[in-house]
């Protein structure tokens, strides 16, 4: 993958820079990759777009059913009513069994339509989890092949490589389906609304006299009015998730190097009772394998004290983290849910009235009442989605950015290489395989040294 050549500066200049990496990584997987990752690539788009339009499909189907059915029931429960007291006689008792047949023909029809997209669902949501399974492999590979094993890498790096490129590949199989679902859905439901408005009239309260400047597509308009409203709230709440997420990485990344080195070799991260350094003159271990422990069996003799001393200050970082993290999403997650609700009763405070009106030229059937609720509904969560799903698109655009500082860090480290090349092959004295300049220390995979440094 190539990497771009400026540091980021903070999180939010980091993440905007970090769109050439982004087209890098889909260079990566899309146009770079072996024939077979190529051809899976494509093939996985094809399937996230094939599902999404053939979900909207389903639901304008449904939508229409919604019409019909209702009104059906409507008719029945009013002629039910009509003839509790009334003697009926065969001809009604014939409309009833009709009616009766056609309720239960109504549930066939709407199993008919969903039947497929629930056989169909599964099947690409399979395809999408191994699609991104791959494209994850991809970027893995295209890391591993320009690590630098002779230069320190950066922070965290074994996290950005294993948990980053996961949440990375899963996040753009998951939002790429979202948003595809969503434009289809309102390519889809934005006639039906509009449709809607030309035979229902806005409410005829004075508080909501200005739709009426929208004509027509007044209840587009409220819709696309409320989803802007949603998403500047949220932005506004959420607005320090990202750099809130990219600084909790870097300390999960210190707990679990620290805890690897703890397992590897406990007295780099455990002082002793004597807090003695081993002497440079000690002869080395036998071991073959210097960082892997044999069961139950220590290198030294010396009895090592609990490490949780050295752990204190990356829990209270931690915990430090957490706390602002949780108080962020807690407003998020207040303002959208506060509000989702609100919009659930929207379409029924401006619609639902029109059951009852005067004229019976402005009367509307149970069936076209939940028709609108639904198609607003679906049009206000399509405008919606980005709002909806802010938390979530955060924690992706922070994974971008630490994805971002990693692929710088190879770069410099590829640069530091070469530079120490260039002075090995001019001195003549070669740099052994696992040391820096200077440093006798061999170093774990991660960047810290087997020395006991615990500042």
């Amino acid at each position: 993958v190539r990497q771009s050549s400026t540091a980021p500066s903070n999180a939010g200049s980091a993440t905007v820079a970090g769109l050439a990496p982004a087209l890098a990584m889909l260079r990566e997987f899309f146009f770079a990759g072996s024939r077979l990752d190529i051809i899976f690539a494509w093939a996985g788009i094809f399937v996230i777009i094939g599902q999404s339009v053939f979900s909207a499909y389903i639901k304008f189907a449904i939508n229409g059913w919604y019409t019909s059915f209702y009104d059906l029931l409507q008719t029945s429960g009013a002629m039910l009513c009509s003839n509790v007291t009334a003697l009926v006689d065969e001809a009604e008792e014939a409309k009833l069994t009709e009616s009766r047949q056609k309720v239960w023909l109504g549930l066939v029809e709407f199993l008919r339509i969903v039947g497929p997209y629930a056989i169909f669902s599964p099947a690409a949501r399979w395809l999408r989890s191994h699609w991104a399974l791959r494209w994850r492999m991809c970027l893995m590979r295209s890391y591993m092949a320009g690590w630098d094993p002779n230069v320190a890498p950066v922070e965290g790096a074994s996290q950005r490589l294993h948990e980053d490129t996961r949440m990375f590949s899963k996040g753009i199989e998951t939002y790429l389906s979202v948003f595809l679902n969503s434009f289809c859905t309102l390519f889809a439901f934005t006639p039906i609304l509009m449709d809607l408005g030309t035979k229902i009239a806005p409410p005829a309260w004075p508080s909501f006299a200005w739709l009426h400047a929208f004509g027509h597509s007044w209840m587009f308009a409220s819709a696309a009015l409320a989803a802007a409203v949603g998403l500047g709230v949220a932005m506004l709440a959420g607005s320090k998730l990202v750099g809130l997420e990219v600084a909790n990485q870097r300390v999960e990344a210190e707990l679990r190097r620290d805890l690897v080195i703890l397992e590897a070799d406990p007295g780099s991260i455990s002082d002793s009772p004597a807090a003695l350094a081993p002497s440079k003159s000690q002869p080395q271990s036998a071991d073959p394998s210097p960082l892997r422990l044999r069961s139950g069996t220590l290198r030294s003799t010396t009895r090592l004290l609990p490490p949780a001393p050295h752990f204190e200050r990356i829990w209270h970082s931690l915990n430090a983290n957490y706390s602002s993290l949780y108080s962020n999403f807690f407003l998020l997650n207040l303002w959208l849910d506060c509000f989702d609700q609100a919009m659930v009763l929207a379409p029924y405070i401006l619609v639902a009235p029109r059951l009852f009106a005067d004229q019976c030229s402005e009367r509307i059937t149970l069936g076209t009442l939940v028709q609108t609720s639904n198609s607003f509904d679906k049009v206000f969560a399509s405008l919606s989605v980005i709002s909806e799903n802010w938390g979530g698109i955060n924690e992706w655009r922070s994974t971008l950015v630490r994805l971002r500082q990693f692929e710088e860090g190879q770069r410099l480290s590829a640069t530091a290489s070469s530079s120490r090349a260039a002075v090995s092959s001019g001195s003549g004295t070669p740099i052994s395989d696992g040391q820096e300049a200077g440093e006798g220390m061999p170093m774990l995979p991660f960047g810290s040294s087997l020395a006991s440094d615990r500042g």
